[in-house]
C-alpha cells in the first residue's frame, strides 16, 4: 500500500492498493458542507494527482471515494449509497470510467449492509458494543487514548506546530509577506464561515472562483469552529 500527501487538499485517508486502486476515506460529522459536490471535488484532485505522475490519461486508476457519514445523507434510511456514472437513456450502459463514490450512513435503518458493517456504524452512531467486531473496535479505541507514548507524540507535534505559527507570523511580519489579497480573502472567509456559511455561497457573495474558496474552506475546518484568521492565514501560505 502506498500513501500519497497532498498538498492542495487535506484527506483523512488517502492511499492506494496492491492492485492500484485509489481510496479517499472521508469522515463526517455534520451536513454543514454538500458533501455530493464535495465528491465531484475531491475525484477532480484524486485525477490531477494521478496526472502528475502521468500525463497519460489512460492510465487514470479506479477509485473510490467514501463518506463515512453519522447522518442520512439522502434520507432513505440506507447505510450504503453507491454511485456510478449510468447512460440515463438506457441505465443498462455504465460509462465504466473507474470512478466510484460510496456514502455510509451510521443512521440508516435498513437490512443493506454485513454484520460487520452494520456493527462498525452502529459503534460510530452511537459508541455502542452489538458483537465482537464492534468489541475489537471498543478495544482499539481505549487502547489508543491509554497509550502514554501516543499522547506524549500528540502533545509535542501539538507543540511544535506552535512554535512554527509563532515563527511564521514573526518571519511573514519581517519580510512584510502575507499582507496582500490572499490575506484579505481570506479573513473575509473565516468571517463567513463564523457565520456558518458554505463556501457556494462565499464564493457567489465575494464573486471569487469556486475551487479557490473551497480549498480555502477545507484547510480552515482545521481551525473550526473559531476560525481563527492568522492561523488560518499562516496555514494557507506554508501550503
Amino acid at each position: 500500500m502506498r500513501v500519497w500527501k497532498k498538498s492542495a487538499i487535506r484527506f483523512d485517508v488517502y492511499f492506494e492498493d496492491e492492485s492500484g486502486v485509489v481510496y479517499d476515506i472521508e469522515m463526517q460529522a455534520s451536513k454543514k458542507y454538500n458533501l455530493r459536490r464535495r465528491s465531484r471535488y475531491y475525484q477532480g484532485m484524486i485525477d490531477l494527482n494521478v496526472l502528475k505522475r502521468s500525463s497519460d490519461y489512460e492510465r487514470l486508476q479506479d477509485s473510490y471515494i467514501i463518506f463515512i457519514c453519522t447522518f442520512d445523507e439522502f434520507g432513505k434510511g440506507r447505510h450504503v449509497y453507491t454511485f456510478e456514472d449510468i447512460c440515463l437513456e438506457d441505465t443498462t450502459i455504465r460509462l465504466e470510467d473507474g470512478a466510484r463514490k460510496i456514502f455510509l450512513c451510521a443512521s440508516g435503518e435498513m437490512n443493506d449492509c454485513s454484520e460487520k458493517m452494520r456493527e462498525f456504524l452502529d459503534y460510530l452512531a452511537a459508541r455502542t458494543i452489538t458483537g465482537e467486531f464492534s468489541a475489537r473496535i471498543d478495544d482499539e479505541v481505549k487502547r489508543s487514548r491509554a497509550q502514554e507514548e501516543w499522547r506524549l507524540d500528540y502533545m509535542t507535534l501539538e507543540e511544535k506546530y506552535r512554535e512554527k505559527y509563532k515563527e511564521g507570523l514573526e518571519q511573514g511580519i519581517e519580510r512584510g509577506i502575507g499582507f496582500g489579497e490572499d490575506r484579505e480573502l481570506i479573513k473575509l472567509i473565516c468571517r463567513k464561515l463564523r457565520k456558518g456559511k458554505d463556501y457556494e455561497q462565499i464564493a457567489e457573495e465575494l464573486e471569487e472562483d469556486e475551487t479557490q474558496i473551497k480549498a480555502i474552506c477545507d484547510m480552515a475546518e482545521e481551525f473550526a469552529p473559531e476560525y481563527k484568521e492568522e492561523q488560518v492565514i499562516h496555514a494557507w501560505q506554508c501550503m
